[in-house]
């Protein structure tokens, strides 16, 4: 049986999600999130973000669970460490979905395209709705998000197979990872959470559109 390794990374959810769909299509998984110190201790990572991420974490792992799978997770750089999943599990290669956010993104990436490629191994790129490596005016990528917004969600895999063997470091806290907590309040993490959250912006959003306009009353005749 095929053997994919999905890379989770931004995009921690089960559905709407092409790689972990393709993945599913073609036999068994391993999904994979790093923990990538470089990342995690960035001046720009604050604890409350990692927090978040940690809640995210957790309810992907339910979810995976609930299809019959569940979330491997490793620490370290992801330039090492996938081409040694590979080589543990046995994979034909990784599905993960394009980071055009940070540079230092990009930057690892193209690394780990190159040891990729010095080894002899595989990896598929997939395109996130609405984004773009170029730099574009707003109107411009207004229409580009709108069109994008436009094509039907990718189906939830109905079954995610993930091999025994493969094993997998515990979900850690914010201790474990060196870092200490703020005060921030922080969302729930989490597909169910996030729907919530956005059904109530809609709602309050609609009732403030409504409120702004009068409403008139059918007209009355005139004497």
């Amino acid at each position: 049986m095929s053997r994919t390794i999905v890379w989770f990374r931004r995009d921690l959810r089960v559905s709407d999600h092409a790689p972990l769909y393709r993945a599913a299509l073609r036999g068994a998984i391993i999904p994979v999130f790093v923990f990538d110190r470089a990342l995690l201790h960035h001046p720009e990572t604050a604890p409350a973000r990692v927090a978040f991420m940690l809640s995210c974490l957790h309810h992907l792992d339910q979810d995976l669970r609930q299809q019959g799978g569940r979330l491997v997770l490793r620490y370290g750089d992801p330039v090492e460490i996938l081409p040694q999943l590979i080589r543990e599990t046995q994979a034909d290669g990784i599905y993960a979905y394009i980071d055009y956010e940070r540079i230092y993104g990009r930057v690892r990436d193209a690394r780990l395209n190159q040891a990729l490629i010095e080894q002899g191994m595989k990896i598929r790129w997939f395109e996130a709705i609405a984004s773009t490596p170029d730099l574009l005016p707003y109107p411009a990528y207004r229409d580009l998000w709108f069109k994008d917004m436009r094509t039907e969600l990718v189906p939830t895999p109905s079954q995610i197979s993930v091999p025994p063997e493969v094993s997998s470091e515990p979900l850690p806290d914010l201790a474990k990872l060196g870092l200490i907590a703020d005060t921030k309040v922080i969302p729930m993490g989490g597909t169910s959470a996030a729907r919530c959250l956005l059904n109530e912006f809609l709602q309050k959003r609609s009732i403030a559109i409504i409120g702004s306009f009068p409403i008139r009353g059918p007209r009355q005749p005139r004497g």
